[in-house]
């Protein structure tokens, strides 16, 4: 009877610990409160764009005008796999930081989750279908690929054309062609269709 208590208990106490992590996480504040370079920067760079909404620095600071939290981009659909991942990784990253340790840089990072967020909010794009559209409307067929799903590096997400915190210009859209122009490139090579290399 007791190990049945203390198992209940120790089930409560994870429950109330992931709920109360959730509810912690929506707080800008208290993310930033861990978090170490390069997202103190991040923090005070959106920080700017909620003073100043005409100028945001990056496309993360342009989206918390919306208003989105840091959260929203990092915990993915929302469903239950994606809430645990982040949770995990969260949880993770709590121990790095209470160890008084250095993150890895792109250790901890589940680009999936970003990901997936972009496209709970931005799924229209993949059916706008223009030419200077096509790369967006072509991705689902070219993820699925299988010289894609065999090989990771192969993938194209949408940060890598739409670098969340690299500072850009709104008037660009923070879209820096030296960043995109490959990702055109290794769609093109990969699939085989297409100008290898831009300006052919």
């Amino acid at each position: 009877m007791s190990r049945l208590l203390l198992l209940a208990g120790a089930i409560v106490l994870v429950l109330g610990s992931l709920v109360g992590a959730s509810k912690l996480e929506e707080n800008d504040a208290f993310c930033a409160s861990c978090h170490r370079a390069p997202e103190v920067l991040y923090v005070s760079r959106a920080q700017a764009a909620q003073a100043n909404p005409d100028n945001p620095p990056d496309l993360a600071s342009r989206h918390t005008i919306i208003p989105a939290r840091c959260v929203d981009c990092h915990r993915g659909d929302g469903s239950l796999a994606h809430r645990g991942a982040a949770l995990a990784l969260g949880a993770r990253n709590t121990i790095v930081f209470l160890l008084g340790q250095d993150k890895e840089e792109g250790d901890t990072q589940l680009l999936w989750l970003p990901e997936a967020s972009c496209l709970r909010c931005h799924r229209d794009v993949l059916t706008q279908e223009s030419f200077e559209k096509h790369f967006h409307n072509l991705l689902p067929e070219y993820e699925d690929l299988p010289q894609v799903q065999s090989a990771p590096e192969n993938r194209i997400l949408c940060v890598d054309c739409h670098p969340a915190h690299e500072e850009g210009e709104i008037l660009t859209g923070f879209i820096d062609d030296t960043v995109v122009f490959p990702q055109c490139e290794k769609c093109h090579r990969v699939w085989g269709k297409g100008p290898q290399k831009m300006g052919q």
